[in-house]
């Protein structure tokens, strides 16, 4: 048995949960979890039934790099937004991410940064920066810091 301390829950298959059972003839299991908080420490408590159990400690490594479920407004619905990228700098010239929309072109499903580097770096006060191009029509700009991205009642607001 696991259990999740407050900030992290199951993801994928272990989606919502904070305590996690695993099948006693399982050698190796992979858990996808999400934090729901930055900073902070972050545990996971093993609990098991067997005599002398090889819990050979294993080094973990952490890197938050998805907010998902982030209202959007300010989007055509008829348009297919081909591209859609996340960068770090007003000028759009660092490019650090991507995310996916619904079919309804009103919610990013999945926000990712692909780079590693600014990943490791992001904190509640770092603004990120997003374009949604087109096939047709204008391009399509807006921002918003970690934070709001994270607040479930924030809508990313796009303009031309």
């Amino acid at each position: 048995k696991i259990e999740l301390t407050e900030g992290l829950v199951g993801a994928g298959d272990y989606a919502g949960e904070t305590t996690i059972y695993i099948e006693p003839t399982t050698p190796t299991v992979t858990i996808p979890l999400t934090s729901t908080t930055f900073g902070g420490t972050r545990t996971a408590v093993i609990s098991h039934n067997v005599a002398e159990p090889d819990l050979t400690p294993v080094p973990v490594t952490v890197l938050a790099n998805k907010f998902v479920n982030v209202d959007v407004g300010g989007l055509i619905l008829i348009f297919n937004y081909t591209t859609r990228n996340v960068y770090i700098d007003s000028g759009y010239q660092t490019l650090v991410g991507n995310f996916v929309l619904n079919n309804m072109n009103t919610r990013a499903t999945e926000i990712t940064i692909t780079s590693t580097a600014h990943a490791a770096s992001i904190t509640p006060s770092t603004t990120l920066y997003f374009r949604a191009i087109p096939n047709v029509g204008q391009t399509r700009s807006a921002s918003a810091t970690a934070a709001q991205l994270l607040d479930p009642n924030f809508v990313l607001q796009f303009s031309n």
